[in-house]
């Protein structure tokens, strides 16, 4: 129809922002040391239902969140946290330890890189939907544009 024709697909963005389970909150850093803070760092929850975007196609069968839509999730936080539209200018490191998959939580913590004006580092961590079973699920270090 055409109306039909007429509707714009929505951005990866607007998925992620719908499944934020609320605004970025202080917390306590995750265990290790990869965040490298002894105070409180922001910490944003999003549910990852099996419609999730992202999931479709990787893989069939077995969905697994894909690793730039990991990277998307840490930017979705630090532009909320910046009130600006960022764009990645750089990842300068990433590790993918666990696989995400549809049904549970995904909770990004993100904090300045020390040392290192611009550069910011998050710490992903996967959990089943009560919470129970966290993992840590990466570790991604990034600088932004905008």
């Amino acid at each position: 129809s055409d109306q039909d024709a007429l509707t714009v697909p929505r951005s990866i963005m607007e998925h992620i922002e719908e499944a934020a389970l609320g605004p970025a909150e202080k917390a306590a850093p995750p265990p290790g040391a990869f965040l490298k803070s002894a105070g409180l760092l922001w910490r944003r929850r999003y549910r990852l239902e099996a419609d999730f975007i992202a999931f479709q196609g990787h893989f069939p069968g077995r969905p697994v969140l894909p690793a730039l839509a990991q990277v998307l999730f840490a930017q979705n936080l630090a532009a909320r946290l910046t009130g600006r539209a960022l764009a990645p200018a750089a990842v300068s490191q990433a590790k993918f330890l666990a696989p995400v998959g549809p049904g549970g939580l995904l909770s990004v913590y993100a904090g300045p890189a020390e040392n290192e004006e611009g550069d910011w580092r998050f710490h992903l961590l996967t959990a089943e939907a009560d919470g129970a079973g966290a993992a840590d699920a990466a570790f991604i270090k990034m600088r932004f544009k905008g």
